[in-house]
C-alpha cells in the first residue's frame, strides 16, 4: 500500500508540473509548491482532523520556536520494546514479505488476536523472548487493525 501511495504522489507531482508548463506559470512550478494544494487535500482525506495532523495548542520553546503540541509521548515508549517489534517485523518480512501484514482483513486482524494470546500465555510459561516479540508485534498490527475499523468495538449485553 505504501508503495501504491508513493506511486500516486509521483504522478500527481508530474501531473502538476505538466500543468505549469502547459500554463508557463512558474509560480506552479518548483518541488512543492504546485503540488501543495493536492497534498493538502489527500493528507486531510488519510489523516482527518485530529489525527496526524498539526491541529492543536502551539507551544513555545524558550528560545522562542513554536510547535504543534503533541498528544501522544512518543519519547516515553521504550527502546526496548521498539526493538522488539522490529525484530519481529524483520522475521515475518522475510518469511511473508515486507509489510505483508497490511493486506490483512478483519479475519486477518481476529487470527492476529489469536496470535498474540498464544505468544502471551507462550511468554508467561517459558518466558522466552521471541514470544515477547511476537506478542508486542500482533499489539501494534492490532492497534493499526483497529484504527482502519477492522475490529470495532462490541458491545456487551448485560
Amino acid at each position: 500500500m505504501k508503495r501504491d501511495l508513493q506511486a500516486v504522489l509521483r504522478a500527481m507531482d508530474e501531473i502538476c508540473r505538466c500543468v505549469a508548463d502547459q500554463r508557463n506559470d512558474k509560480s506552479l512550478g518548483g518541488p512543492f509548491l504546485g503540488e501543495m494544494d493536492w497534498r493538502w487535500e489527500l493528507s486531510n482525506l488519510l489523516f482527518p482532523k485530529g489525527r496526524l495532523s498539526m491541529d492543536g495548542p502551539i507551544v513555545k520553546s524558550a528560545s522562542g520556536a513554536t510547535s504543534t503540541k503533541l498528544e501522544e509521548s512518543w519519547h516515553l515508549i521504550p527502546f526496548a520494546a521498539l526493538s522488539a517489534m522490529a525484530r519481529r517485523f524483520f522475521e515475518g518480512s522475510q518469511k511473508h514479505a515486507p509489510r505483508n501484514w497490511e493486506k490483512g482483513d478483519a479475519e486477518f486482524a481476529e487470527i492476529r488476536l489469536a496470535h498474540c494470546f498464544r505468544h502471551m500465555a507462550r511468554y508467561a510459561e517459558y518466558r522466552k523472548q521471541e514470544d515477547l516479540d511476537a506478542v508486542l508485534a500482533n499489539a501494534a498490527m492490532l492497534a493499526y487493525f483497529a484504527a482502519k475499523g477492522l475490529l470495532p468495538e462490541r458491545v456487551v449485553k448485560p
